[in-house]
């Protein structure tokens, strides 16, 4: 098989998953996840089974399960226990609302990019523009490194431009509220992904429901312990809005069980503060962890290597599509059938923000709060998102073909980008 083939097997496999997430999730009826399917080249046994599989997957918040009797106990609301919420439910952008003609100048303002994940969205949005750089006129990119006075200047300059939308990775909390009103005042629409903007009108936003990540991660744990244990919380940033989101239903879930939280770090997202923050923990409390609530696979990482170093036994925890915890996670799976819960969190996030973008100058209607279907890794189908010749700081699964990987470990990206 060349990597050309290899790649574009990928690339099927994920949108066949993005397909039956559709169907189980209730976005789409049986006729169009056929539909779907044929467009893609795949049969209805195809489906069927990877339908099963990612029906499987979801067994943290099964019916039935320990978990799922808490949560129908405490009554979780809706959009906790769901990816998305109900489609009936949801705000669409009018169709003509920001209609332009093309090509269009985009703006992107980042708050930061110090990160392995940062990177690998950058070069998964710098992929998708490239392979439609037709429709942009000039791509103009900032960022700020987590300066709220710097972002909210780089936007008044990306505003000066004249941009035709406006991306963004906002940080801060409201702190930009005023400067993205007045954005959205001048009539361009202001699209913020991953991270979210709160009491500021926004043209649309793409993500993912980081209150089911963390309610799903909590059932996980709840019923892989069998609702008994010790555990161990590790948040990300303290004050940050996502990591809010993250905790929030979770903790209610996890306070109504019978599993006892013995402790609570920061882990800021990073592999080194996690290790630093769990091993000062360790150190000072020799009582069994039996379970760690965790929210990304940078920092299990961490907490993985600050237990194996303290000569501990490694407690069930969860993490994202990092492949450094990927790996990690199959070698101890082939070790000691070790278990841990997996959901892909896309670097991709910006590259559908940006066809999001594209989507509203064109003239069509898009969800105005536009989640992400949430795919899960288990033990099951571990194989199949674990790439194990690239290196740990990978993070963006099978959307980056092997020519664009290898730029991103080897260039320092630009957005010079132009309609040709």
């Amino acid at each position: 098989m060349t990597k050309q083939d290899d790649t574009s097997l990928w690339v099927t496999m994920r949108n066949i998953d993005r397909v039956c997430d559709e169907y189980l999730t209730g976005r789409i009826n049986r006729r169009e996840l056929l539909a779907a399917g044929t467009r893609l080249g795949v049969g209805a046994s195809v489906l069927a089974s990877s339908a099963v599989m990612l029906a499987t997957a979801r067994n943290a918040l099964a019916a039935g399960s320990v978990a799922d009797e808490i949560i129908a106990k405490i009554n979780l609301p809706y959009i906790a226990t769901h990816d998305a919420p109900p489609p009936s439910g949801r705000d669409m952008v009018p169709a003509g609302k920001y209609k332009k003609p093309g090509p269009w100048t985009i703006g992107f303002s980042n708050d930061y990019s110090s990160n392995s994940w940062r990177t690998n969205m950058l070069w998964c949005l710098k992929y998708y523009a490239m392979q439609h750089k037709d429709k942009i006129k000039d791509f103009y990119y900032t960022d700020s490194n987590q300066s709220i006075s710097q972002q909210i200047s780089d936007i008044q300059s990306l505003q000066a431009r004249g941009v035709d939308v406006l991306l963004l990775e906002p940080g801060g909390g409201t702190a930009l509220n005023a400067v993205i009103t007045r954005v959205s005042a001048e009539g361009v629409p202001v699209v913020p992904f991953d991270g979210v903007v709160k009491g500021a009108p926004y043209g649309l936003w793409v993500g993912m429901n980081l209150r089911y990540i963390g309610t799903a991660s909590a059932a996980f744990l709840i019923n892989k312990l069998n609702n008994k244990g010790n555990i161990l919380i590790c948040r990300g940033m303290a004050g940050n809005l996502i990591d809010t989101l993250w905790w929030g239903d979770a903790e209610k879930l996890l306070k109504a069980s019978n599993l006892k939280i013995v402790g609570q770090v920061y882990t800021n997202w990073d592999f080194a503060t996690a290790k630093s923050n769990v091993t000062q923990f360790l150190a000072s409390h020799p009582g069994e962890i039996h379970g760690i609530w965790n929210e990304n696979g940078a920092a299990a990482m961490g907490v993985i290597e600050a237990f194996e170093e303290a000569n501990r036994p490694v407690p069930p925890t969860m993490g994202d599509q990092n492949n450094g915890f990927l790996k990690k996670w199959q070698s101890l799976a082939a070790k000691t059938g070790y278990e841990a819960h997996g959901y892909i969190y896309p670097t991709w996030l910006s590259s559908d923000a940006l066809a999001d973008a594209f989507k509203i100058l064109g003239g069509e209607s898009v969800y105005h709060d536009d989640f992400q279907p949430q795919l899960v890794i288990t033990n099951q189908n571990l194989e199949k998102y674990v790439r194990p010749n690239l290196p740990d700081s990978y993070f963006s699964a099978d959307y980056l073909p092997d020519d664009w990987v290898k730029k991103m470990y080897s260039e320092k990206i630009n957005f010079n980008i132009h309609a040709s």
